[in-house]
């Protein structure tokens, strides 16, 4: 498996085991990331700083792996990413920023908590997309056959 490609290139297309990989990767990374930046910079910087430092790192491999899936899906990547990306994104930068969410402390632990309903209504929407957008990427079969995208990764 070409990992270069798979978590830089945007061209072409992945099916659903390269998909799962990629992603068990991410996730192994984000936990090696979250451990070195919490020893590091996470002395001197706020939680939520971190936090979006993390994010930024893993969002391009992430960005890129989703976007060869929507390829196999024969989909435009560019408005499927607004609509799968965007919400977490805001709720992200919500969060880091305070709006809409208020800092508890909770068995010792600082935790953030969305201060309104409104808030919340838009967390829920944006579960619910992000359900939408697992079953799309890691669920639903690709295109059979060549697609406007490229081959078939099934049969390459």
């Amino acid at each position: 498996m070409d990992f270069k490609y798979l978590f830089t290139s945007f061209d072409g297309r992945i099916g659903r085991k390269q998909f799962w990989l990629g992603i068990l990767m991410i996730v192994i990374a984000s936990f090696v990331l979250i451990v070195v930046l919490g020893f590091t910079i996470g002395l001197f910087l706020p939680t939520a700083m971190v936090s979006l430092i993390g994010t930024v790192i893993i969002f391009y491999p992430s960005l890129a792996l989703s976007m060869k899936r929507l390829h196999d899906r024969n989909k435009g990547a560019k408005p499927w990413a607004y609509i799968f990306f965007g919400p977490g994104i805001l709720m992200h930068l919500m969060q880091i920023t305070g709006i809409g969410f208020t800092t508890s402390v909770f068995a010792g632990e600082e935790i953030v908590l969305p201060s309104n309903g409104l808030v919340t209504i838009f967390s829920i929407v944006g579960a619910a997309i992000g359900l939408w957008a697992l079953v799309e990427f890691g669920i639903l079969k690709g295109t059979d056959g060549d697609n406007q995208f490229g081959p078939d990764p099934l049969k390459t």
